[in-house]
């Protein structure tokens, strides 16, 4: 939405109201804004959208993480992994981003 740049977004992805338009803002570093993937309906939406997602991991101490997999679309989730490229990734461990263009 047109809104993205109305805000300087550096939390967790959370939605906004801004003259009554409802936008979801995802989180904003290194001057790509992105959506953290964590529901299964998130998953969904990113496999029939054919996303690319890439795999992050992310310690407590570290606001930026590290890229683990350029990644791609996702094939398959469960409630304990996720299936992208051929890889499963463990959805505790890691962090899963869809870039926001």
């Amino acid at each position: 939405c047109s809104c993205q740049d109305k805000i300087n977004v550096t939390e967790a992805p959370y939605p906004a109201i801004i003259g009554g338009v409802f936008c979801y803002i995802g989180v904003s570093a290194l001057n790509n804004t992105y959506k953290v993937l964590e529901s299964d309906t998130d998953f969904l939406a990113a496999a029939l959208a054919q996303s690319k997602v890439s795999v992050w991991f992310r310690p407590e101490d570290d606001p930026e993480g590290h890229i683990m997999d350029y990644g791609g679309i996702v094939e398959g989730y469960s409630p304990e992994s996720v299936k992208i490229a051929s890889g499963r990734f463990i959805r505790e461990r890691f962090e899963f981003r869809v870039y926001i263009k």
